[in-house]
């Protein structure tokens, strides 16, 4: 399953969902920091959509 870092998760999933998408899975912390959502395009396709934070050293 191909992932993909949008500027902003939750427009890149509303996007999805105004474009006949479906959220299959809502934004969860996969592990401190990294948020994972799972998309299905009209036809069935998933596609990951991450948001990682990133603190300056």
């Amino acid at each position: 399953m191909p992932y993909f870092e949008p500027e902003d998760l939750d427009a890149a999933l509303e996007n999805a969902v105004n474009h006949g998408g479906k959220i299959l899975l809502d934004p969860v912390e996969a592990a401190p920091g990294h948020w994972v959502a799972i998309v299905a395009d009209p036809s069935g396709a998933k596609v990951a959509l991450t948001r990682i934070s990133r603190q300056d050293p």
